[in-house]
């Protein structure tokens, strides 16, 4: 898709969510399509302006969000999560959206996409998004339940001893390659088991838990 085209609206995008969510697997109420598309539409529009979510169509940007709620089932009840690198909210804004029982801190160093999570939090009323500015190796001990990675760069010096978990903390990542992280966390984090992403041939989410 061309940068220059226009952005799409809300309601088209509630159309690719709804029918997205069949080939997902997933039931989404009227009130999460409506969050969800309102969500990907101010990504839709901020991305011309700085780099949020590369030169994606508007079906990509769609599975992404439906990619990121494949995770939801995944957190406790009522759980502290902190997304680092949260960048154009993936996946914690939509799991936000279908999770209002528990806390997503939208972790983000960079001062212009921090500025799209404030907005957008804002815009969504999502009192239960918090934007954060900063990174994990700053963060303090013991203070959130799970944490969510996507684009996973290094991952052994991005996370370090994991000490932002609570003891036996859980991390979710969507990766292609599970058993590949899992070999450069031995001591730190085991992997638990692996979610299979719909309409993916190879994208899983690895469930580490902290040792």
């Amino acid at each position: 898709m061309s940068r220059a085209a226009a952005p799409l609206p809300a309601e088209q995008f509630a159309r690719l969510l709804a029918t997205g969510a069949v080939r997902f697997g997933l039931s989404l109420s009227p009130a999460s399509i409506s969050g969800l598309s309102h969500y990907l539409a101010e990504l839709d529009r901020w991305r011309r302006r700085i780099n949020l979510a590369g030169a994606l169509a508007p079906e990509e940007l769609t599975n992404h969000a439906l990619e990121s709620l494949i995770g939801a089932p995944l957190v406790p009840p009522r759980a502290e999560v902190i997304d680092i690198g949260s960048g154009g909210g993936l996946p914690g804004i939509p799991i936000a959206v279908l999770r209002p029982d528990v806390r997503v801190t939208l972790l983000e160093p960079r001062g212009k996409r921090l500025a799209f999570l404030r907005h957008v939090s804002r815009t969504l009323s999502l009192q239960n998004a918090i934007p954060l500015a900063g990174r994990a190796e700053d963060l303090p001990e013991a203070t959130w339940n799970l944490a969510t990675l996507r684009g996973v760069g290094d991952l052994p010096r991005v996370l370090g001893a994991g000490s932002f978990l609570t003891p036996a903390g859980a991390l979710l990542v969507w990766t292609t390659a599970p058993q590949t992280l899992a070999s450069t966390l031995v001591g730190r984090f085991q992997l638990e088991r692996t979610v299979p992403v719909p309409s993916s041939q190879r994208k899983q989410i690895a469930v580490f838990r902290k040792r």
